[in-house]
């Protein structure tokens, strides 16, 4: 019965963010068997689930190099994990326990209080660009992700003359500056003249020109650049002058 209701919260968290799957069922399963064991048995179900949702996603597989540096580096830390699970001494794991449960039992609360401290929730100032702010808030509703499938599919024409209704209060800034970022030929005057204040914005705020002139400087200062590497961060600061001057004689 554990057994099955570990699978069960596994696939529930799997299913509703689409990962974390052996966070879940990996520990609970630990609770009869042995850590290795439990690793084991989830390895054959958590490949499947992930080559289903590989196959039914492959529509949006991102275009580049990021989705093999992903999978590069998801493959590392796999590959770290096993390594520590099966070098790590359990005998020093259950003395580390032990001795972490005589300091809570000598300390009472205030072992409780501190861990709390550790890994609570911390004030933030709030982020009120909603490029910014897609993952300090709230996922997107059913409806609002149906929508954005839909946009992904029309054409520019389309995103342009049809009126999108969203529940989330980000998305229409969002849709906007998607809009502007891949078609711009296809913005109304007003909303060229919208986005050209936007990128003088943020080209005053935040990483600003004088930030990137100064980080540009530094990593052209390294003595282990390539001849390609500094050919291409040299093509960078041509095309983001350019795009300065061009950007500020537009505004003007």
């Amino acid at each position: 019965m554990l057994v099955a209701l570990a699978f069960l919260l596994g696939g529930v968290l799997k299913g509703a963010i689409g990962a974390g799957a052996p966070l879940a069922a990996v520990p609970a399963l630990s609770l009869i068997y042995s850590v290795p064991f439990a690793v084991v048995v989830f390895v054959a179900p958590n490949i499947i689930s992930n080559l289903i949702q590989i196959w039914q996603y492959r529509g949006h597989r991102p275009r580049g190099a990021l989705v093999w540096l992903f999978a590069g580096a998801g493959a590392a830390g796999a590959l770290a994990g096993t390594f520590a699970l099966v070098s790590l001494d359990g005998d020093v794991l259950r003395a580390n326990l032990t001795q972490l449960r005589e300091v809570k039992a000598s300390t009472g609360d205030h072992f409780v209080s501190r861990v709390q401290s550790i890994y609570g929730e911390r004030e933030h100032e709030p982020i009120l660009d909603p490029d910014a702010s897609l993952y300090s808030g709230s996922f997107l509703s059913r409806a609002d992700k149906a929508t954005a499938n839909e946009i992904r599919e029309s054409t520019p024409a389309e995103l342009r003359e049809r009126q999108w209704v969203f529940a989330d209060a980000r998305l229409p800034e969002l849709l906007f500056r998607y809009r502007a970022r891949n078609w711009p030929q296809h913005l109304t005057k007003d909303e060229v003249v919208a986005w050209r204040e936007h990128c003088q914005l943020q080209w005053q705020t935040g990483f600003s020109k004088a930030d990137f002139d100064r980080a540009l400087a530094d990593e052209l200062s390294r003595a282990d650049l390539s001849e390609t590497q500094r050919q291409a961060l040299v093509e960078l600061e041509q095309w983001v002058n350019q795009l300065s001057q061009s950007l500020a004689q537009a505004i003007e």
